[in-house]
């Protein structure tokens, strides 16, 4: 689970959950945005029963195609079109109507909470980027392009986690308190049809675009895929794999409106051509407008709140990565979308096997996005109690969160796991899953 940082506030313990039956559409009130469907694209109802994701997850053998398909459709409710505007911005979609912890923390304390801009809480820079574009410009790199290398994150509930956390007033110190003075191992479970997400993005600014052969384009790092680690010494391993190690990138003509069939990179970062530019409808956007800063003042306003000075009118967030975990099961499920070039054949921790899920479950902007998945730490999937190291690891990482980084971050996950090729100790972004941080 994300933690948070507030005022007057706690981290929450690693949330495990229990429960409801998954809202309808009908549930979909403000203060707490829209709910999951009850049925997702590929035929799953929402929440799926436990006992299914058991026949999933336990055995010798994982059924991936069925995890697979399970996470698309969920990925499919994410970015689905609301079926309301309380946000002031243009067809939103279901997951940018979701609360952030600040929201929930001030309906917790009996403040109003008014739906609004996606990016509603001040930018949490990734701590494993190269470079904080909230407050450094962007430099032009050896070939004099200037490449955006920052990414920017949030975290947001679903309404039925949301509903949980204000009803048990889980953002307060004084309640996490009292759990471990009455011995509580775990904080209440959480509903079954809760979701967290944790949505990173890149904020785009006219200061920010390249003039090349009379085109306006935006560059950013483009993923390679999982790096072979096997030579690395310790100091090339503590870097971990930031995007400043990518070498390769791709780019965005802010002039484009219509989808591309672009599907290529630019290797070295220093000469754009059709293959590898893009338009902004190949990617979730949201455009800022005057309207939308209007509403994020007045909000931040209300709250007593300073806005974020990083956002202004005439900049536009793409969305470039996103952590789902739902409490499906008593492990949550985990996975993880980022935005690829070739969408159908995306790199590791993706593959083709996996974007072939996609089809005809994801469609428009969200289908250029790349997924892992992490139901398990191993294979076999060990059991919730008295498991072993011992298995075929599951890498699902994200390439803007985990990639960056190294030993010093993943302090615990120096655990040799026996796996059918000897031992191997998992201390890298790039050798980790979602579970590996968020235990439960």
């Amino acid at each position: 689970m994300p933690a948070i940082s507030l005022k007057n506030a706690a981290c929450p313990l690693a949330l495990s959950l229990v429960a409801s039956l998954a809202p309808s559409f009908a549930q979909e009130t403000a203060p707490f945005g829209q709910a999951m469907p009850t049925v997702l694209a590929n035929g799953d109802p929402f929440p799926t029963p436990e006992t299914e994701f058991n026949s999933w997850v336990f055995g010798e053998i994982q059924n991936v195609d069925r995890i697979t398909s399970h996470a698309w459709g969920i990925w499919a409710a994410l970015t689905a079109s609301a079926r309301h505007n309380a946000l002031g911005i243009s067809d939103p979609l279901v997951y940018q109507t979701w609360l952030s912890p600040s929201e929930i923390y001030n309906v917790t304390g009996g403040q109003p909470a008014v739906p609004k801009l996606e990016l509603r809480t001040p930018l949490h820079h990734n701590r494993g980027g190269a470079g904080d574009k909230l407050t450094d410009a962007i430099k032009p790199n050896e070939h004099g392009i200037k490449v955006d290398r920052a990414v920017a994150e949030v975290v947001a509930y679903s309404p039925a986690a949301a509903r949980h956390a204000v009803d048990l007033e889980l953002f307060y110190t004084e309640t996490l308190e009292s759990y471990l003075e009455n011995g509580y191992k775990e904080i209440p479970n959480f509903p079954k049809s809760g979701v967290t997400i944790k949505p990173v993005y890149k904020l785009i600014s006219e200061d920010d675009l390249n003039s090349i052969n009379g085109r306006e384009l935006y560059a950013m790092p483009a993923w390679p895929g999982t790096p072979d680690t096997s030579s690395w010494s310790n100091a090339r391993a503590q870097q971990g794999f930031p995007n400043t190690f990518w070498g390769q990138c791709v780019y965005i003509d802010m002039a484009l409106t219509e989808p591309t069939t672009s599907n290529g990179v630019d290797p070295d970062c220093d000469s754009p051509t059709d293959p590898s530019i893009y338009s902004l409808a190949d990617f979730i956007n949201v455009p800022l407008t005057d309207a939308d800063m209007a509403q994020f003042v007045e909000v931040f306003e209300e709250a007593g709140d300073p806005p974020n000075t990083a956002l202004a009118p005439g900049q536009t967030l793409i969305l470039v990565g996103m952590h789902v975990g739902t409490r499906e099961m008593k492990r949550w499920t985990w996975q993880t979308n980022w935005w690829s070039a070739d969408a159908d054949n995306p790199n590791g921790p993706s593959s083709a096997s996996i974007a072939a899920g996609r089809v005809g479950v994801v469609d428009g902007p969200a289908a250029h996005y790349a997924m892992a998945t992490a139901y398990s730490m191993l294979v076999p999937a060990q059991p919730l109690t008295g498991g072993r190291n011992v298995g075929s690891l599951v890498p699902a990482y994200n390439p803007h969160l985990e990639a960056p980084f190294g030993p010093s971050v993943l302090q615990g996950g120096t655990a040799t796991v026996l796996t059918p090729e000897g031992g191997v100790t998992t201390n890298l972004g790039v050798e980790s899953n979602c579970m590996t941080c968020h235990n439960y």
